[in-house]
């Protein structure tokens, strides 16, 4: 069974559980070895080049892990494949927006539910503007950091954060190495401000530590012995 775009319309979606969390604009590279997912896969090809990716954290190879009816998933578009022979697949997917499961249609031979897809709601706090700003000034900052750091400063590609306040909360938490369940929080709220709230409080610490190790790797490199910073007053 395919998933034409009228089932995609229809709220209809196959589901791969994975203990991965994924958020809109994240790039999800997968090998897809398993029979099941071999015709998730296959039947997403032949329609809508759309599945979704529900974060279950006990999620094995070969065990069925069914993700539970309320549960939180990102909606993930196929944009390459490269096939590996046997029907095995590499294929490089992007989130694309958030869902609800709401039921499941089908268990066998993959899972096919029925979803309500959802963004977060709108705001007209004079702090979010503000907010996203100092999101991107911060990520920026740390950016330039690890760039230092880096051995090849060119593998090191930061997103384009010119979107609007939703999106860059998830390109930047996307973007980040945050553990699974602080990240499916943030795919779950519908807070704008709070997940910017919670990116903002966390890249404060982030940066202040990568551009710490970004001047002592600047002083090595400069007389061959790293010294400590100057001390900050208060």
């Amino acid at each position: 069974m395919m998933t034409s775009d009228a089932d995609v319309a229809d709220g209809l979606l196959p589901i791969f559980p994975l203990a991965v969390v994924l958020v809109p604009g994240e790039l999800l590279p997968l090998h897809i070895f398993e029979e099941r997912y071999k015709a998730l896969m296959k039947a997403a090809l032949e329609g809508s080049r759309l599945f979704g990716l529900s974060f279950v954290d006990n999620a094995e190879v070969g065990v069925d892990t069914l993700p539970a009816i309320g549960s939180v998933g990102c909606e993930a578009q196929i944009s390459a494949v490269v096939p590996v022979g046997e029907g095995r697949m590499n294929l490089l997917s992007v989130g694309t927006g958030r869902y609800v499961i709401r039921g499941y249609e089908q268990t066998e031979p993959f899972l096919l539910a029925r979803v309500e897809r959802f963004s977060d709601a709108e705001s007209a706090s004079p702090d979010l503007p503000r907010l996203a700003e100092r999101v991107r000034e911060q990520f920026g900052r740390l950016a330039a950091a690890a760039r230092t750091l880096a051995s090849d400063a060119s593998e090191f590609d930061p997103p384009d954060l010119d979107a609007e306040p939703e999106m860059v909360s998830f390109l930047v938490a996307a973007n980040l190495a945050i553990e699974n369940a602080a990240k499916q929080e943030m795919l779950e709220m519908t807070d704008t401000l709070h997940r910017l709230d919670l990116l903002d409080e966390r890249l404060h610490r982030m940066v202040e530590a990568f551009e710490y190790r970004a001047a002592m790797a600047g002083l090595s490199k400069g007389n061959g012995h790293g010294k400590k910073l100057p001390a900050v007053d208060g």
